[in-house]
């Protein structure tokens, strides 16, 4: 495996699983979802709307996150985890610009009020995402697939989940939504 694909490897297993992480956290606190929609919108989106977003995102964000997991669609699927990216990160400035700081709720019910670290936290995985959609444009025979991690060694599969490991970390420690890992108190 060359670093390029490593690299790219370690993108679509790290992306996959913020995604993941994102729809099963908003998952069990669905109910809620719908209201969140609305506030985070500043009321742009509201009612019957808001609560179709919220019923669709979870079930998206958990496919998206399945599907890059797996290498599926390798040039659309990060295209789509890039516009979402780019949607969410528009809401974030919005309210970073209006001073307002309701809770983010991007990894379920959090307490985590939206600042200037969650934007950074989605402009690194917008460009995440971005990498991987140019690096299928650009090499579209090398795209990944599950099989490449068959063809690691102990020694490279031990660095790329070391990869994985810290760029997740990274991309939560961004974050007050980090609660994604802490069981919240009540």
């Amino acid at each position: 495996m060359t670093a390029g694909e490593a690299l790219i490897a370690a993108l679509h297993l790290s992306l996959g699983c913020v995604f993941i992480l994102a729809a099963i956290a908003k998952l069990r606190a669905w109910r809620a979802l719908g209201s969140s929609v609305e506030r985070l919108t500043m009321r742009r989106l509201s009612g019957a709307i808001a609560q179709c977003v919220a019923l669709v995102l979870p079930p998206v964000e958990l496919a998206l996150g399945v599907g890059l997991l797996v290498g599926f669609w390798p040039a659309f699927l990060p295209a789509i985890a890039g516009v979402l990216l780019g949607l969410f990160s528009l809401v974030i400035a919005a309210h970073l610009r209006r001073g307002s700081d309701p809770p983010c709720n991007c990894f379920g019910e959090s307490s985590a009020a939206i600042g200037p670290g969650m934007l950074v936290r989605n402009l690194i995985l917008l460009g995440m995402a971005l990498g991987m959609v140019g690096w299928a444009w650009v090499r579209p025979t090398e795209t990944f697939t599950p099989t490449w991690l068959l063809r690691l060694s102990a020694s490279e599969m031990v660095g790329l989940l070391v990869v994985v490991v810290n760029l997740m970390v990274i991309v939560f420690a961004l974050s007050a939504s980090s609660t994604a890992f802490v069981r919240q108190q009540a």
